[in-house]
């Protein structure tokens, strides 16, 4: 988890003092309780929300939803169905990263 002198900060609120820290890190700071999409280099999909990420860019997600496609489709143009499967908490290595994005918030009624 991220913290600013000795407080746990473990929310999209940020304290005013942490806008002193570098750049980002505050923007890091920015993105929790966020849904992120995490691609992975195995080709599979995790969806959470963001908890914690640490010096070796390993990343923490709750609440995960992973989704993976099956790489024999007979056709291309046939649209696949990815498999999918709920994971709760989940640590992936920073190394297995291949790109992170902010998913965007559902509608709201």
């Amino acid at each position: 988890m991220l913290s600013t002198n000795g407080s746990v900060t473990a929310n999209a609120s940020v304290p005013e003092e942490a806008k002193a820290l570098p750049k980002c890190i505050y923007d890091v700071m920015q993105l929790l309780d966020q849904v992120l999409r995490v691609e992975i280099t195995d080709g599979r999909i995790l969806v959470g929300l963001f908890h914690c990420l640490d010096k070796d860019k390993n990343l923490i997600l709750t609440e995960t939803t992973e989704y993976r496609y099956a790489n024999n489709h007979v056709k291309q143009d046939d649209s696949p169905t990815p498999s999918v499967r709920s994971l709760g908490m989940t640590l992936i290595p920073g190394r297995h990263v291949l790109k992170v994005s902010r998913q965007a918030a559902p509608p709201s009624s």
